[in-house]
C-alpha cells in the first residue's frame, strides 16, 4: 500500500525547546510575539514604536525649546513694559521731590511740578502702549489696570501721600513684571547682572538720589536747622553708597561675562553719582559756607544726576533688549534648525527603512517564490541573489540547496525506475516461488504418507523374519535330534512329511514377504528419485532393503528345494535309511545356514524399519519447514507486491519534479 509524500512541514510545538526556539529569558515574550507575525508586521511593530519614541523625544525637545522661546519672550516683555515703567517712576519721583521742595519753600521747584505732571501723562500714556502688546503674556492684566487707576487719580496739586502711594504702587507693579517675567531668574549671567543692576540698583540709586536732593533742599532752605531733614539726608545718602557699589558690582560681573558689554555701558554716571554722595557730607556734616548757600547748584546737579541714571538705564535696557532679541533669535534659529535637521533625519530613515523593507520584503518574497516553486516539483527556477545582503546570503545558500535538490531527486529517479523493474522481478520470481513450493510441499506430504505406509510393511517384514528365525532355530533343533531318532525315523516320516509340509508353507509366506519387501524398496527407491536430493539417503537404505529381499527370495527357494528334496527323501526313507544320517547331517547343515540367514535378515529388516523410522521423521520434518517457507514465500510474493506498488508511487511523485 503506498503512502503519499507530505509536502508541508510541521511547525514546532509549543512545548518542543531545541535550538533557536529555546527558553530566550526576559527575551521570550517578543520572541514568540514575532514567530507570530510576517515581516511587515515586525516592520511596523518596530518601525511604529522607533517613530513613537522619536516623536516623544522631538516632542519634548521641542517643548523644551519652544519654552525657552516663550521664556525670553516674557522677558523680552517684561523688560520692554520695565523701560517704559522708568519714565513713571521718573516723573513721580520728580513730582514727589518738587513738592517737597515746594512745600518746603523752595520756589524755583515750581515749575517743575506742571513739567512732572506732563511727563508722568507722557509716560503713562507710553506704557499703555507697551502694555497692550505684552500684558496679557505676562497675566498681569488687572494689576496694570489698577496701577492706572491709581496714576490717573493722582491730584493736580501738590499731595505728597497719593504720590507716595502712587510710587509704591508702580514699585510693586515693577516687582510683579520682574517676577512674572522672570527677569530676575535669567539663564545668561551677563544678561542677568545687567537686569540686576538696571531693574533694582540703578532706580534704587536715582531713588536715593532724588530723596537726597529734596531732603537737601529742605535742609539747604532751612540753613540747616531742619534736622529731620539732615538725617533724611544721610540716611539716604549710605543707601545712595550702598546701590552704586552693587551697581558697579554687578556691572563687573556683566563686563567679565560679555567683554562688549563695556563699550555699550556708561559706568561714569556711577561716579557722578559716588561723587554727588560725597558731597552731601561737605555741605550737610562739614557745612561748607560756599556749598550751603548754593541751593539752585544742589538741586540742579542732583536732578541732573537722577535724570542721567534714567538715562543710562533707559540705554541699557536697550542693550538688553537687543540681547534678548538676539538670543531670542538664536533660539529660534535654533529650534528651527534642529527641527529641520530631525525632519531630515526622519526623512532620510524613514527612506532608509522603506528602502530597507523593500529590500527585505521582495527578498523574502522572491525567496517564497523559489521554495513554493520547489515545494510543487519545479526545480527549473535559479535564484539570482544581486547585493551582499541576508537575503543574497540566503538565495545564494537555498540555490547551493536546489542545485543539491537537483542531483538527489535525479539519483532517486534513476534509483526509483531500478527499483520498479527490480520489484517487478522479485514479485514474478516470488510468485513462481510461491506456486513451486506449495507443490514441492504438496509431493513431500505424499512422500511422508508412502513412508508411513513403508514404515508399517517393513516393521511387519521384521516381526515375520524374527518368527522364521525362530522357526529355524527349532529346525536345526530338530535336525541335531534326528541323529538320536534315526531309530524313530520311518515310525516319525510321516509327521516330517508334515513338518515338511508347513516348512513349505513357511517358506511360501517367507517368499512372499520377500516379494513384498522388493515391491516396497522398488516403489521406496522410485519415491527416493523423486524426491532428488533430499530422498538420496532414503534410496541408499531402499536398495539395501531390495537387496535383503532379494537375498530373502533367494534363500527361501534354496530352502524351498531343500524342503522338496527332503520330503523325496522322506518317502524314499525307508530305502535309504543308511544314507539318513548323511542326508541329516546335510539337513543340519542347511538348518544352520539357514537360522543364520533368517537371524540376519530379522536383523536387517529391524535396522531397516529404524531407518524408515527416521527418514519418516526427516520427512515430516521438511514438510512442517517447506510449509513455513511456503507460508514466508507467500508473504514474501505480498512484501514484493507493495514495494512494486510503493516503487511504481514513488516513480509518479519522484516524476512530478522538473529539472530541465
Amino acid at each position: 500500500m503506498s503512502r503519499p509524500l507530505s509536502s508541508s512541514t510541521n511547525a514546532p510545538s509549543a512545548d518542543q525547546s531545541a535550538g533557536f526556539f529555546a527558553h530566550h529569558g526576559v527575551w521570550s515574550l517578543g520572541i514568540r510575539l514575532f514567530r507570530q507575525l510576517r515581516f511587515g508586521a515586525k516592520a511596523a511593530i518596530v518601525s511604529s514604536l522607533f517613530l513613537l519614541a522619536t516623536l516623544v523625544g522631538v516632542v519634548l525637545y521641542l517643548s523644551a525649546a519652544q519654552q525657552g522661546i516663550e521664556r525670553l519672550r516674557k522677558e523680552q516683555a517684561g523688560v520692554s513694559i520695565v523701560e517704559r515703567l522708568a519714565p513713571v517712576l521718573h516723573a513721580l519721583t520728580d513730582l514727589r521731590n518738587a513738592s517737597r521742595a515746594q512745600g518746603a519753600g523752595y520756589v524755583a521747584a515750581t515749575p517743575l511740578l506742571q513739567q512732572a505732571h506732563q511727563a508722568l501723562h507722557q509716560a503713562e500714556a507710553d506704557l499703555r502702549l507697551v502694555e497692550g502688546d505684552h500684558i496679557d503674556r505676562l497675566g498681569l492684566g488687572q494689576e496694570a489696570e489698577q496701577l492706572h487707576q491709581v496714576l490717573d487719580a493722582l491730584p493736580t496739586q501738590a499731595d505728597i501721600k497719593a504720590i507716595e502711594a502712587a510710587l509704591h504702587k508702580t514699585v510693586e507693579y515693577d516687582n510683579l513684571i520682574a517676577a512674572r517675567s522672570g527677569m530676575i531668574l535669567d539663564a545668561d549671567a551677563a544678561d542677568l547682572q545687567l537686569l540686576m543692576a538696571y531693574t533694582r540698583e540703578v532706580p534704587f540709586l536715582a531713588e536715593a538720589v532724588g530723596q537726597m536732593r529734596s531732603w537737601g533742599t529742605v535742609a539747604l532752605v532751612g540753613q540747616l536747622q531742619n534736622l529731620a531733614a539732615m538725617q533724611r539726608v544721610f540716611g539716604w545718602s549710605a543707601r545712595a553708597q550702598k546701590h552704586v557699589a552693587e551697581s558697579q558690582a554687578w556691572l563687573k560681573g556683566a563686563i567679565k561675562a560679555a567683554p562688549a558689554l563695556d563699550k555699550q555701558l556708561d559706568l561714569a554716571v556711577l561716579e557722578r553719582a559716588q561723587a554727588y554722595v560725597g558731597q552731601a557730607d561737605k555741605v550737610f556734616a562739614k557745612a561748607d559756607p560756599a556749598l550751603v548757600g548754593d541751593v539752585d547748584g544742589w538741586w540742579r546737579q542732583g536732578s541732573q544726576l537722577v535724570a542721567d541714571l534714567y538715562v543710562v538705564q533707559a540705554k541699557a535696557m536697550q542693550v538688553v533688549h537687543q540681547r534678548l532679541e538676539a538670543r531670542l533669535v538664536a533660539a529660534e534659529a535654533e529650534r528651527n534648525l534642529s527641527m529641520g535637521l530631525i525632519l531630515l533625519a526622519l526623512a532620510l530613515a524613514g527612506y532608509f527603512f522603506y528602502s530597507f523593507y523593500c529590500v527585505m520584503d521582495g527578498g523574502l518574497k522572491e525567496t517564497r517564490r523559489h521554495l513554493e516553486a520547489m515545494s510543487s516539483g519545479d526545480l527549473t527556477t535559479q535564484p539570482n541573489p544581486w547585493g551582499a545582503d541576508d537575503i543574497a546570503v540566503l538565495m545564494l545558500s537555498m540555490r547551493q540547496m536546489q542545485d543539491a535538490l537537483r542531483s538527489i531527486v535525479g539519483d532517486v529517479r534513476m534509483a526509483s525506475d531500478e527499483i520498479v523493474g527490480s520489484s517487478a522481478d522479485i514479485a514474478e520470481g516470488s510468485v513462481d516461488l510461491s506456486a513451486r513450493t506449495e507443490a514441492a510441499a504438496s509431493t513431500l506430504e505424499e512422500t511422508a504418507q508412502a513412508m508411513a505406509q513403508i514404515s508399517g510393511t517393513i516393521q511387519n517384514s521384521a516381526q515375520n523374519a524374527e518368527q522364521a528365525a525362530a522357526m529355524a532355530m527349532d529346525n536345526a533343533t530338530a535336525a541335531h535330534e534326528a541323529g538320536q531318532i534315526m531309530q524313530r525315523m520311518v515310525a516319525t516320516m510321516d509327521d516330517i512329511g508334515t513338518a515338511s509340509s508347513k516348512i513349505n508353507d513357511i517358506i511360501g509366506t517367507i517368499d512372499g514377504i520377500a516379494f513384498q519387501t522388493n515391491i516396497l524398496a522398488l516403489n521406496a527407491a522410485v519415491e527416493a528419485a523423486r524426491a532428488g536430493e533430499a530422498g538420496r539417503g532414503f534410496a541408499v537404505v531402499a536398495a539395501e532393503v531390495r537387496n535383503l529381499a532379494q537375498r530373502s527370495a533367494a534363500a527361501s527357494h534354496e530352502i524351498r528345494q531343500l524342503i522338496i528334496d527332503s520330503v523325496g527323501q522322506a518317502h524314499n526313507g525307508v530305502q535309504v535309511a543308511n544314507e539318513a544320517g548323511a542326508s541329516i547331517a546335510k539337513v543340519r547343515a542347511h538348518a544352520d545356514r539357514i537360522g543364520q540367514l533368517i537371524s540376519d535378515i530379522a536383523t536387517e529388516a529391524r535396522a531397516g524399519a529404524q531407518g524408515i523410522r527416521q527418514v519418516d521423521e526427516a520427512t515430516k520434518a521438511l514438510e512442517h519447514s517447506t510449509q513455513q517457507n511456503a507460508a514466508l514465500v507467500e508473504h514474501t510474493a505480498a512484501a514484493s507486491t507493495t514495494l512494486r506498488e510503493q516503487a511504481h508511487a514513488l516513480s509518479e511523485r519522484v516524476a512530478q519534479f522538473r529539472m530541465l
